[in-house]
């Protein structure tokens, strides 16, 4: 087992989290941290106090994407765990994980229940699901956990980059995360093509952790930047994973909504995200050759089953309420500095 943690500042955040891994029981693993240019004593303090973990020091912020996958590189372990930094597991989290993948091959990743830190009860994902608008919906998200069967697992369309567990041969076959994607969409993008091979993704109830939610990115990120990167990524993803026919229907009306975001930041004044949706698309028109390349190494090498088994199974309702209250106004009313 290989536990790859990408960090960003913030020294203290990352000690706690080492802390709960370092009491984790189970299957015999290593921890890879890597550093992403912080300027927090990081470096120093892992090799003075944790010369036990594999650290990997970069000079500048690669995002997480790019760090994920160089902790994968050099990663010895059947499977690998790819942890935030802001983030605290119980000691038997390991071996809930890994057991459903032990006894079905057919399961390629898992996530467990993730809660929100610091609120007792509140759960943060229970999985990430696809709508007819093209926008994705966090099952569970700040609703209270009610309790399931901890026994049986249960398949998600995609699991949460805070804790997500992949077979590493299967990780390997897919291409791993896409570095272009820097944060933001990786994890499903991975997901995606995780189904397309044919192998299925669960959320395993009996396992939990806690996140402190957006710590990270909000810490160090302003909105519109979060915001760029967001829908830059979810459309490339489309761009890469999707069939013809679904892929223009998607992307009409995606990007219909994404302009209604646009107009809306306008008229309110907030110019630099209105400013990051245009951004966003012409990253993806300046990269088109580039995700096109990669389209063809999808559909033609990795693509196993239709966009219909893929997605018709975990389509999730978008209520107009929902998308006013939850989209419309969150993205114009958003504070635009950083936590």
């Amino acid at each position: 087992m290989s536990i790859i943690i990408a960090h960003l500042d913030d020294l203290g955040m990352l000690q706690t989290c080492v802390e709960t891994v370092a009491r984790l029981s189970g299957p015999s693993f290593e921890v890879i941290l890597v550093d992403n240019g912080s300027h927090d004593g990081t470096a120093e303090w892992a090799a003075r106090c944790r010369p036990d973990i594999r650290l990997i020091r970069n000079t500048e912020n690669l995002g997480f994407a790019p760090a994920a996958n160089q902790g994968a590189r050099i990663a010895r372990g059947r499977y690998l765990l790819f942890l935030n930094d802001d983030t605290t597991v119980p000691p038997d989290l390991l071996e809930r994980l890994v057991a459903p993948l032990e006894a079905d091959p057919t399961i390629g990743s898992c996530q467990p229940k993730i809660f929100w830190m610091g609120r007792p009860g509140e759960l943060d994902s229970l999985g990430e699901f696809p709508t007819w608008t093209g926008f994705l919906q966090h099952d569970g998200h700040r609703g209270r956990d009610v309790g399931t069967d901890p026994r049986a697992v249960v398949e998600i369309f995609s699991p949460k980059g805070a804790c997500l567990l992949v077979r590493r041969d299967v990780f390997e076959r897919v291409g791993g995360f896409d570095d272009a994607f820097f944060a933001y969409c990786e994890e499903t993008d991975l997901a995606w093509r995780i189904q397309l091979a044919g192998f299925r993704i669960v959320l395993v109830p009996g396992a939990g952790m806690e996140h402190r939610v957006g710590h990270t990115t909000t810490r160090t990120l302003p909105f519109s930047v979060i915001q760029f990167h967001s829908h830059k990524n979810r459309f490339a993803m489309y761009l890469k994973n999707l069939g013809g026919p679904l892929l223009c229907y998607v992307l009409l009306v995606n990007g219909t909504l994404t302009a209604a975001l646009a107009a809306a930041a306008l008229l309110c004044g907030k110019l630099g995200r209105a400013g990051a949706i245009g951004r966003a698309w012409w990253w993806n028109v300046r990269h088109l050759a580039a995700t096109w390349r990669k389209r063809r190494i999808v559909q033609r090498q990795i693509r196993r089953r239709s966009d219909r088994q893929i997605l018709q199974p975990f389509l999730r309702p978008a209520t107009w309420d929902r998308a006013w209250r939850g989209g419309l106004l969150w993205y114009v009313k958003a504070e635009e500095k950083r936590s």
